[in-house]
């Protein structure tokens, strides 16, 4: 018998999104997540949700081109915040996984692999 990874998994497509997300900030140590669609409207989010929609609008303007994105980011509370966003091509259209703190190189490796969950789960 094969030795299941995922601790937690769903059959419902948001809720499975929901779940990919967390165990990413878990994994990461990223104070939120959130997947956007190209208008910039979060489609799931895991943490500081509040943070998470404040970046999930600038994520498909900074990763335009379907390419990787991470740099720091003012807040609107006057702080700045690290961010690491990767485009995902899905029968939805593009979407936007995006990172917020988190160790940097460690981010890009996370976010990469979320990516590809998502892709999985919405195939």
């Amino acid at each position: 018998m094969e030795n299941e990874r995922r601790k937690r998994r769903s059959h419902h497509m948001h809720e499975a999104l929901e779940l990919q997300l967390k165990a990413t900030r878990q994994r990461g140590k990223f104070s939120a997540v959130v997947l956007t669609e190209a208008q910039g409207i979060p489609v799931a989010a895991a943490g500081d949700v509040v943070a998470a929609e404040e970046f999930a609008v600038r994520a498909p303007l900074l990763a335009n081109g379907r390419r990787m994105w991470q740099g720091t980011l003012p807040t609107e509370c006057g702080g700045s915040e690290k961010v690491t966003i990767s485009p995902i091509a899905t029968s939805f259209g593009c979407l936007y996984m995006c990172a917020l703190g988190g160790d940097a190189a460690q981010g890009v490796a996370e976010v990469l692999i979320a990516s590809q969950g998502v892709s999985r789960i919405l195939a």
